[in-house]
């Protein structure tokens, strides 16, 4: 059953409980009937009540006197009545007394008589139950008989039985008859009910109200216990404020029917009357903020919000009126502000409702039965409407139905938000597994390489992590293979098809991996085990345990000759060209990062020196974390003056004697704690960023310098100075050159500039367009270390050179080795035949030296001439070398 319409089956219920719960409690009334002052509410008993009263506006008739009076005799006692004018009520227009708010005590006065002839019981019964003074007194005859005196303001012990209004027994024999003086005064409304019942009659209608009433109020306590319970457990205070505004519906309405007084401060009087002061400003209190809350009027409608807020705030000063002002002026406070609260919470719905707010209809139509209830009792307070059972109980009435509707609209809330909540829960959830997924789909993108769909280098870098953390300590082997032919496929069968013969030779590798003995798994999946990680579009690692069985050894021997096989793709065996590089170390040493690094310096390593596999060794590394300090220092080296060029000689044979003809400028580097360091350490390093074109001008400046100098002892040298490929291709190279020798009278012939072979073999187009121009210029280039690379003379012949400088390597063994002198000789040779000089260094023996003279060997150079020395030092040498220079045959 769907919310709405169990509130429409509940709503309906409800009513009728109550239309049936009102014609049960008025079917006595109608048996009154009103005809000329006479209200016959016994008809078989044939009891006669006439109905007179009189105002007693000046108080001149207190109960207890006019009792005293009474009790004389009836002359006695008229005679303290002489005066009085009794009026007549006529009961035909109005079925009860109703005063207003008056302090004017009231006299009344009614005749019942018994015609019959059987002893005939009655109840007198004034039917409200806030009524301070309440005064019987009963007249028989000559005599009085009988004086009850109650009210409000005495505890409840003074009524004649446990009822909460107030009752008097009338007891007739056949004939007789008596009068009824009945005094009533009050500080509130002056209003009541006067019947006469048949006991049986009275006590099932108090049976059947009572019946209604606590129908009524256990309805209240539940809704209220339903709603506090929400409160509690959704945590909203919505609920908590409809259940503190119910409750002040409960309290209010079990006050102003007499039961509090009853069942609960029976003895207290006074806490009584505060009670009901109190449950009202109570009530409009959080019935505002309830409205306040269910409305949202704060975020939607500003001026509403403040509208409310005024009414809470006048309910406070209401609240507070009831513990400092008189009962009269709190009770008429009380009356008079709640129409204007309640009819401000009434207009806050449509309102709302107006303004697209679905919650407000429920609450405009809830309220809206409660207003006019709240309506009809004030207009019946204030003595405008007679008493009759729905004038009575309009507001009870009212607010019953209205707390009925607003409980289930809240129980109906509380079904949606929990469908919602289901709804948004199963939406979190699915987010949050959709989130999951894309979580692990990241996760694996992040640890897997994307055309492979092998582990990549930060998978890898976890498992070593993992195994470095194994209790037993193990031998591990690192592997880096790279594909060297890779790029070259790339250029020739594109990129797509290059990544496609990767991902097969991978996953073939993988395959064979798992067969491999000391193999070690890299991840394991669900549907495949990997064994090789990808380390970028051309290289791939493993990771293998160390064995020293030669079988074993052979095994992963035969796994790298399988793997360099060609591949047949597309119609072509293509050779990948793999190589292997290898970093052994045990798990309690194993750094993930170094160990990678370390496996790849070692496949550069083979590549260099052309094997298919190679073993890491740290005179391979180039890039140890020295040399990265190195160049931060070098730089630092230039700019602090720290470096020094050492030059070294060269000589010709000329007369019968070894002359000097010139130097070459070598760069020396002598840090202040690591000492001397060879320019081969960090020359390379220099040469990997542009820290080599700093160096290189510097060298040109100060050799520049020194030369000049060295020019003073009337010699004519020249001076060498080596060139890196990279100052080829640096813009201002020829410009500084130019500069530095025509700003010191230098001509551009004296400087020889020197470069490697292979260098120059390898050089871009660029750098040889730099090469030409400089040769232009007049600058002479030599080619070093000749025989080391290319060796290709008909290269060379294109080259704009003027000198072959023979390399060390080759003089080392000129005079031990055969194949050594032929190769010695036949460079010298044909470099003369293309107008080469030739200059030999590396010459560290008189044998050497006189044997390449014989040769033909144009300029000698190396230890056995002269070690590599500071300038000031050379000074002295230049004064002194035909003295210590031999010539040939000497």
């Amino acid at each position: 059953m769907s919310p709405p319409s169990a509130l429409h089956r509940l709503t309906l219920l409800f009513l009728l409980c109550l239309l049936s719960a009102a014609a049960k409690a008025s079917a006595p009334d109608l048996l009154q009937s009103a005809s000329n002052n006479n209200i016959n509410g016994l008809d078989e008993a044939g009891l006669d009540l006439h109905f007179e009263y009189y105002a007693d506006t000046e108080r001149a008739y207190p109960a207890d006197r006019v009792a005293d009076l009474l009790a004389r005799g009836e002359a006695g006692g008229e005679q303290g009545l002489v005066n009085i004018i009794w009026e007549p009520v006529d009961v035909s227009e109005n079925s009860g007394v109703n005063a207003g708010y008056t302090l004017t005590p009231q006299w009344y006065r009614f005749r019942i008589s018994n015609p019959g002839d059987s002893l005939e019981h009655g109840i007198v019964q004034v039917a409200y139950a806030w009524l301070d003074e309440v005064d019987f007194i009963d007249i028989r005859g000559d005599k009085g008989s009988g004086h009850l005196s109650t009210g409000r303001r005495k505890p409840f012990s003074s009524r004649w039985i446990d009822h909460p209004h107030f009752l008097y027994p009338v007891t007739l024999a056949p004939g007789e008859s008596t009068t009824v003086y009945l005094r009533v005064a009050t500080r509130g409304a002056l209003q009541f009910a006067l019947k006469l019942w048949e006991p049986e009659a009275f006590f099932q209608q108090t049976v059947t109200e009572a019946k209604v009433h606590f129908f009524y109020f256990g309805a209240l306590a539940f809704m209220i216990t339903i709603t506090l319970a929400y409160a509690l457990l959704l945590r909203e205070k919505v609920y908590l404020y409809y259940a503190l505004t119910t409750f002040g519906f409960l309290t209010f309405f079990m006050s102003i029917r007499g039961f509090t007084f009853q069942h609960i401060l029976s003895e207290s009087p006074y806490l009584n009357g505060l009670l009901l002061l109190v449950s009202m400003p109570f009530l409009a209190i959080f019935a505002a903020q309830f409205s306040r809350t269910f409305l949202d009027t704060r975020a939607h409608s500003r001026r509403l919000d403040l509208a409310l807020r005024i009414v809470i705030g006048l309910a406070v000063l209401d609240l507070v009126g009831a513990f400092i002002l008189s009962y009269q002026i709190s009770i008429l406070l009380s009356t008079f502000l709640a129409a204007p609260l309640f009819l401000m919470l009434f207009i806050a719905g449509p309102i709302r409702w107006a303004q697209g707010s679905r919650p407000a209809i429920i609450y405009t139509l809830g309220w809206s039965l409660l207003s006019i209830g709240l309506v009809t009792t004030t207009l019946h307070k204030h003595g405008v409407i007679p008493n009759t059972f729905m004038a009575t109980y309009a507001l009870q009435i009212g607010s019953g139905i209205e707390t009925l509707i607003l409980t289930l609209v809240l129980a109906a809330r509380v079904y949606r938000e929990r469908e919602d909540k289901i709804v948004a829960q199963n939406k979190l959830l699915t987010e949050e597994k959709q989130r999951r997924e894309a979580q692990q789909q990241l996760i694996h993108h992040a640890i897997h390489d994307p055309v492979t769909g092998l582990p990549n280098r930060e998978r890898l870098v976890m498992r070593l992590s993992e195994l470095a953390q194994a209790p037993e300590n193990t031998l591990y082997h690192v592997v880096s293979i790279v594909f060297n032919r890779y790029h070259d496929i790339v250029h020739t069968l594109g990129q797509d098809n290059a990544d496609e013969l990767i991902n097969r030779v991978a996953l073939g590798l993988n395959r064979r991996a798992q067969s491999l003995r000391g193999a070690i798994a890299i991840e394991e999946g669900a549907d495949r085990t990997y064994y090789v990680a990808s380390l970028g579009a051309d290289t791939l690692a493993m990771i293998v345990i160390s064995a020293e069985d030669p079988a074993h050894r052979q095994t992963y021997i035969d796994f790298i000759n399988r793997t360099a096989r060609p591949d047949n793709y597309l119609g072509f065996l293509l050779e990948l060209d793999p190589v292997f590089g290898l970093y052994s170390v045990d798990s309690r040493h194993l750094e993930p990062a170094k160990a990678i690094r370390n496996s790849r310096i070692a496949k550069d390593a083979a590549i260099r020196l052309g094997k298919r596999y190679g073993f890491y060794s740290r005179r391979y590394d180039r890039y140890t974390e020295e040399r990265l300090t190195i160049l931060t220092e070098l730089r630092l080296a230039l700019e602090t003056g720290v470096l020094q060029l050492y030059y070294q000689p060269k000589v010709i044979m000329r007369d019968g004697r070894l002359v000097t003809t010139g130097v070459e400028a070598l760069l020396r580097w002598e840090h202040p704690e690591r000492g001397m360091i060879a320019p081969e350490i960090f020359i390379p390093l220099a040469e990997q960023t542009d820290v080599i074109h700093q160096l290189t001008l510097w060298v040109i400046t100060n050799a520049a310098d020194d030369l000049t100098r060295f020019r003073l002892l009337q010699r004519d040298l020249s001076m060498a100075i080596n060139i890196s490929p990279r100052n080829l291709l640096t813009k201002g190279l020829d410009a500084h050159l130019q500069s530095t020798l025509l700003a010191r009278s230098l001509s551009f012939e004296s400087i020889i500039l020197e470069l490697t072979e292979t260098s120059v073999m390898d050089s871009e187009r660029e750098g040889l367009l730099t090469l030409d121009r400089l040769r232009e210029l007049g600058f002479p280039l030599s080619i070093d270390d000749f025989g080391t690379g290319y060796s290709s003379l008909a290269y060379l012949q294109k080259m704009p050179l003027s000198e072959v400088k023979i390399d060390k390597s080759l003089i080392k063994e000129v005079c031990t080795s055969r194949s050594s002198q032929i190769i010695v000789k036949a460079a010298i040779d044909m470099s003369h035949s293309l107008g080469y000089t030739v200059v030999a260094e590396g010459i560290e023996q008189q044998a050497q030296l006189d044997l390449l003279i014989s040769m033909g060997c144009d300029c000698m150079q190396g230890f056995f001439i002269a070690t590599p020395m500071p300038a000031e030092q050379l000074f002295g040498w230049l004064q002194q070398d035909s003295e210590k220079l031999r010539p040939l045959g000497d």
